[in-house]
């Protein structure tokens, strides 16, 4: 059997979809066939009926990645670090940007936000003092590279975790 690629017939399916109240039809439907749908009309139905997670599979497949991972932030932290961990390599410096978005939400809402965060990712130990502390940096610092920032963060009673 041959699949329709008629983005009217995907779109009419998908407004069929967004209305159940089971969103599983829908996240399998927008993952398998997302070269068919019109994405900005599945994100404006998705968001007037509350589908958050349907919106982070479009903003992904929409490679509007910032607003993927915010979004996910308020859903499910599993699915922001796997956004955050599918972008190319050239794509490094939003890549940093996601994680430090990451980092900030499980900082900011979690008891033990930090050690937790430092478990789930070593790629960005690195930026995750330097984000607590940079406050209180001025740029005047002087100092070796890292070792500035270590001494503010264990200034601030944070453990050193810089290599």
């Amino acid at each position: 059997m041959q699949r329709s690629q008629d983005a009217a017939i995907h779109n009419y399916l998908l407004s069929l979809y967004v209305q159940e109240e089971s969103d599983a039809h829908l996240l399998e439907f927008l993952k398998e066939y997302s070269d068919y749908y019109d994405h900005k009309y599945a994100l404006r139905l998705c968001l007037k009926e509350d589908k958050r997670k349907a919106c982070v599979i479009i903003y992904t497949a929409m490679r509007l990645f910032e607003e993927a991972v915010d979004l996910a932030l308020t859903v499910d932290l599993e699915e922001a670090k796997q956004i955050a961990e599918q972008l190319e390599p050239e794509e490094n410096e939003l890549k940093k940007k996601l994680w430090l978005k990451i980092a900030d939400y499980i900082i900011n809402n979690s008891p033990n936000g930090i050690k937790k965060y430092l478990s789930h990712s070593a790629m960005t130990c690195r930026v995750v003092p330097y984000r607590i502390v940079s406050d209180s940096l001025d740029s005047d610092s002087q100092g070796d590279g890292d070792s500035h920032v270590v001494r503010a963060a264990q200034d601030r009673g944070h453990p050193a975790v810089l290599p």
